[in-house]
């Protein structure tokens, strides 16, 4: 939930109607001035001498404490104004690095184990930028110095935020989608991300524009095996009546493979997954994601919405989004079935809107 506060001061009186001094129309020995006539008469003005307003806050400290309605004897209403942000936290569990259950890694000792698993994913509200992070099993350190800090991964991620979008995965070569999944046609994307090591792994996608690349500041933080990437708000305005939905994709990054993204094989090779169907490879079907977001009691899971290709049909697996904040709005959707609430402490001095935390439990060398 966050917290939200108000700071009012005023002058101590110990003989003042609760211990605050009284205020006047005219200023006395004892007594504030300044009040309106009609506000003292019917006792609705308001002792507050202060509140702590951040600056460029609305309302204004003078808008709040001239809000009565002396006439209808209504005292003057004080908002408050965030004072802890707050993020969102999706856990995904954990050993699902399989994709549609079948998948193993690679065989070269550089693929360690459980470098794919993601854990947990967080997003939270700063002054100028969304701070995303994304927490694996293991990150596999950066053994090809990816400028990012960490070379193994490749993440996408697509949010629906608005009426409209598209349901095709990013493609930003001819051999693409890298991804070679489909997106969910009951929310089609509004913006989407591709994160990796490289520069061709800090891309913005807008529907029906073009590429945007380099906007967004990637790092990696080794010690708690986090990627963690800031968006700039300009490109996700979240509306409350609509909501956001989210998909994330986690794959191995491939900087010879289709549209950077490794391929997976029926059986793993030095520098290809396997455990794809034969069929899937055969029709070009097999989706080369390992790791979905996707909370414990969401349905579909990650194995069967990754196992929803038609091979015969030619036609992709479709990922669907998961709800990251419910709009006011939202239609019925089969849901996590727990939700947690955690809390990030920051101080605030300059306007933000917050948004509530739900946890469901739920930086070169060439690579091969």
């Amino acid at each position: 939930y966050g917290l939200y506060g108000a700071v009012l001061v005023g002058s101590q009186d110990g003989y003042g109607p609760d211990k605050w001094r009284p205020v006047a129309v005219q200023a006395e020995e004892w007594k504030g001035g300044g009040a309106e006539p009609d506000a003292v008469i019917n006792n609705v003005a308001p002792r507050v001498y202060d509140l702590l307003i951040p600056p460029g806050d609305k309302p204004t400290q003078e808008e709040m404490l001239s809000s009565y309605d002396a006439k209808n004897l209504k005292l003057a209403t004080v908002k408050m104004f965030p004072m802890l942000k707050t993020g969102i936290v999706i856990k995904d569990p954990e050993g699902d690095d399989h994709g549609p259950g079948t998948y193993t890694y690679a065989l070269n000792k550089v693929f360690v184990p459980h470098h794919l698993d993601l854990l947990k994913f967080k997003m939270t509200e700063e002054d100028d930028y969304w701070k995303l992070e994304f927490y694996f099993r293991e990150l596999g350190g950066n053994p090809w110095n990816g400028p990012n800090g960490f070379s193994l991964q490749i993440i996408e991620v697509y949010f629906d935020f608005k009426e409209g979008g598209n349901t095709s995965a990013i493609k930003m070569f001819p051999d693409g989608p890298g991804s070679n999944v489909d997106l969910d046609p009951n929310h089609p994307w509004d913006v989407a991300l591709r994160i990796a090591g490289w520069g061709y792994g800090n891309i913005i996608v807008v529907p029906g524009e073009k590429p945007i690349q380099g906007e967004m500041k990637i790092s990696a933080d080794p010690t708690r095996n986090t990627i963690i990437v800031e968006l700039p708000k300009k490109y996700l305005q979240i509306n409350e009546e609509y909501g956001l939905y989210g998909a994330v994709l986690v794959g191995s990054q491939d900087g010879y493979g289709p549209d950077k993204w490794r391929p997976v094989a029926v059986q793993a090779e030095e520098w290809k997954g396997g455990g794809a169907k034969p069929e899937a490879v055969i029709n070009n079907v097999a989706p080369r994601v390992y790791d979905l977001l996707v909370p414990d009691g969401f349905k579909l899971t990650q194995e069967e919405m990754l196992s929803s290709y038609d091979a015969k049909a030619g036609k992709r697996a479709v990922v669907l989004m998961i709800p990251i904040i419910e709009g006011a709005k939202a239609e019925e959707k089969p849901t996590p079935t727990k939700t947690e609430t955690e809390t990030t402490t920051k101080e605030t001095t300059t306007t933000t809107q917050t948004t509530t935390i739900k946890e469901t439990t739920t930086t070169t060398t060439s690579t091969p």
